[in-house]
């Protein structure tokens, strides 16, 4: 998952900073008592564990990797997490540190991470707050490069954003899938813009360039 038009800035620099701090938290707290630690973990990597708090609903919010697979952004996994965290309200941090960059933050060396769960930002509260003030500045910011670009309602239908009435009328086609808006909204699980999109009459029959209709990538999620 690419992230559009961003580059290190002070909440990337912030995310390290707290992942770093959280870790070095965490693996003290392992070694001072690893029974206790255990049940009060600070930070949980990857999809499996990421995706397992998240329906817990134990996460603060969930730090995700630039250029993750393609087969990781369509697996189940990660399109029933993203609607669960979605669905909690946890806020999603979107960084341009790639898979491997965060693995290297969690001292995973070898591991690509595409997403961090951070459960407890004790002794970070700080930091944890500008990020969060920072990431809705980023993707206010990104929202209205992707207006000016004409490419502002495919990033919608795939991130979540939240856009206005009238640009949901723009009847488009991905070039590279041939997907339209109401086809992307389903494959990655985003029910309200499905509804929206319906509302405003796009065709429910229309197929992409694999063969497969809104109700196809629907009944892949489980709805």
């Amino acid at each position: 998952m690419e992230v559009p038009h961003l580059k290190t800035s002070t909440i990337d620099e912030k995310i390290e900073e707290v992942i770093r701090k959280l870790v070095f938290f965490q693996r003290r707290a392992f070694k001072l008592n690893p029974h206790s630690a255990k049940k009060k973990r600070r930070v949980v990597c990857g999809l499996k564990e990421c995706f397992k708090y998240a329906d817990l609903g134990k996460l603060k919010g969930m730090v995700v990797a630039s250029d993750i697979d393609d087969e990781v952004l369509s697996s189940h996994e990660f399109i029933m997490m993203m609607r669960i965290v979605k669905n909690a309200d946890v806020p999603i941090i979107r960084t341009v540190y790639r898979p491997n960059q965060l693995g290297s933050m969690t001292a995973c060396f070898a591991v690509k991470v595409a997403c961090i769960g951070l459960i407890s930002v004790e002794g970070c509260h700080e930091s944890f707050q500008l990020i969060l003030n920072l990431n809705s500045e980023r993707e206010r910011s990104s929202v209205m490069e992707l207006y000016a670009d004409k490419k502002l309602l495919l990033h919608a239908c795939k991130y979540g954003f939240v856009l206005p009435n009238d640009v949901y009328d723009q009847k488009i086609i991905d070039p590279q899938t041939g997907m339209d808006p109401l086809i992307i909204a389903s494959k990655y699980g985003h029910l309200n813009l499905v509804e929206t999109f319906i509302s405003k009459g796009f065709d429910k029959s229309t197929v992409d360039f694999s063969l497969n209709t809104a109700l196809h990538y629907d009944c892949q999620n489980g709805d």
